[in-house]
């Protein structure tokens, strides 16, 4: 149940927390993590480690603000993977104030202000602002080089056939095993406890189509339709899951598609599904996949409704959005926060029983993504190159970097602009137990950059995969959401997905 902060425990202690236990600290299926936690931090001699060892033990995504009054410091940070957002603001005149809201806080720690220290001292941050380190370091990754028998046991190994010619005691049969029962029991976390829609939307929806508490950023590709998969061991099944689906009209590829030098540029397009050139401006690659991936889930789990919910993105309604989706992304600024801003919006079409297509407003409150399986599992061409240029000692050290700096990538802004809606994302790649797995398997068991894309790339998830009886998304390449959802290069063939907007 929800609890009103902030929370203000019998010691005047104030506590702001926005987030959730998965783990670490004990919390009831029908208690208040902000409510546990505040019991955890009151008491009376409490002091700052305790306050640090409390807060390094949670898994889960979270960002906190704890005002200790018996100090009179307020702390506050993110977890170590920076799921949740908080922004900062540090004086610059006396006339200035500490407040949280425009530089990134690093998730390196907790931070500390002491109150008393700010108004005098306000042009010196060293004497009223601290840093704690955490004090235990996310896992290394195994550095452990495969040998030729190592190599030759896995050979064998591919998605399009699965384990029938592995042995059973082999290590990637139990590599597969160990994956599904974490994975699964971090969706099983992320989604056991969903509240209800608002009671608003629940009568709406109650009344035309039933309640989806539990809402999926789906392209259809491998690591969003294992997530769906495993949900629905999870969720009751007269519950609908809906399969969020985005497309953006792009005026270059639409402008691209008219010319008569299409035939000739075809190449460029060759990674793109077959029905890529489809009349409809939206049918972009995500779409297509998408629909092949929710086709795939309706047959292998017939007694859910799999709701697969087309939202179309006019390039009109990019413009007239830009700038307000702008002010959310700020510091970061990227095309990338386009496709996850519209597509946890919720507002698109579905079809009913006859073939009609309704518009329809997703109110599911909780968002998996399968952020995180590409930078742990190898997903990536660059991975492949750099395994081609330094063999798997480079490979192990690329993905070491990977790992590595996730924390320092944009899941701060991801949170920003889905809980702009109301909704919050959660990530089962990135709970502490599969990111501990996956640091401890052998490269050659997550990864085969020998074999061909969409076999050898996160060669560990796709058996998972194709175990589950999910044929062709075993086998479904790797591609980047912008290229995916099309709201890169809307406007030149020089724009990246990872470049600026255009505020003009």
């Amino acid at each position: 149940m929800p609890a009103p902060q902030p929370m203000i425990d019998l010691h005047g202690n104030y506590l702001c927390f926005n987030g959730q236990v998965f783990g670490g600290l004990h919390v009831p299926l029908d208690s208040n993590d902000t409510t546990m936690l505040s019991s955890q931090l009151a008491i009376e001699n409490l002091d700052e480690s305790h306050i640090l060892k409390t807060l390094s033990e949670i898994h889960g995504e979270w960002a906190i603000v704890f005002y200790h009054k018996r100090t009179n410091c307020v702390y506050f940070g993110r977890d170590h993977l920076g799921r949740r957002s908080l922004l900062m603001h540090l004086p610059t005149h006396p006339q200035d104030t500490f407040i949280l809201s425009s530089v990134e806080v690093p998730t390196t720690g907790l931070f500390v202000v002491d109150l008393a220290l700010v108004n005098t001292a306000w042009n010196d941050p060293t004497q009223y602002f601290r840093h704690i380190s955490w004090s235990t370091s996310s896992d290394p990754l195994t550095n452990l080089i495969p040998s030729d028998l190592d190599l030759g046991s896995i050979d064998q190994t591919d998605p399009r056939i699965g384990l029938s010619m592995i042995d059973d005691a082999s290590p990637m049969n139990s590599a597969v095993k160990s994956l599904e029962s974490v994975l699964a029991n971090a969706v099983r976390t992320r989604t056991e406890n969903i509240p209800a829609p608002i009671r608003q939307a629940m009568l709406l929806l109650k009344r035309f189509y039933g309640n989806a508490r539990l809402g999926i950023l789906f392209s259809g590709g491998l690591d969003c339709i294992t997530l769906a998969a495993l949900a629905h061991r999870i969720i009751p099944p007269m519950e609908p899951i809906d399969l969020l689906n985005v497309g953006f009209e792009n005026p270059r590829i639409a402008q691209h598609k008219n010319k008569t030098t299409l035939k000739k540029n075809v190449d460029n397009l060759k990674d793109e599904p077959p029905l890529l050139l489809a009349s409809n401006s939206f049918d972009v690659p995500d779409r297509l996949t998408g629909r092949l991936g929710a086709t795939e889930l309706q047959q292998l789990f017939p007694s859910r409704e799999w709701r697969f919910v087309c939202i179309n993105v006019p390039y009109t309604e990019v413009v007239a959005c830009q700038p307000y989706i702008m002010n959310l992304m700020t510091p970061l600024n990227t095309s990338i926060a386009m496709a996850f801003w519209f597509a946890s919006r919720g507002i698109g079409t579905i079809l009913d029983q006859n073939g009609a297509q309704n518009v329809y407003h997703s109110h599911a409150k909780v968002l998996l993504s399968g952020l995180g399986a590409d930078e742990q599992l190898g997903g990536y061409g660059r991975h492949k190159a750099k395994f081609n240029a330094l063999s798997w000692e480079g490979l192990i050290t690329e993905l070491q970097l990977d790992v590595s700096r996730i924390s320092t990538r944009n899941l701060g802004r991801d949170d920003r602009i889905i809980s702009s809606h109301g909704k919050e994302a959660r990530f089962p790649f990135l709970d502490r137990n599969v990111v501990s797995l996956l640091c401890q398997l052998p490269i050659h068991l997550k990864t085969d950059p020998r074999k061909p894309k969409g076999v050898g790339d996160k060669l560990v998830l796709r058996l998972v995969a194709k175990g589950m009886g999910l044929d062709r998304a075993a086998i479904e390449p790797k591609r980047a959401v912008q290229f995916g959802a099309r709201t890169a290069k809307m406007e030149s063939g020089k724009q990246s997905g990872k470049d600026v907007l255009n505020s003009e």
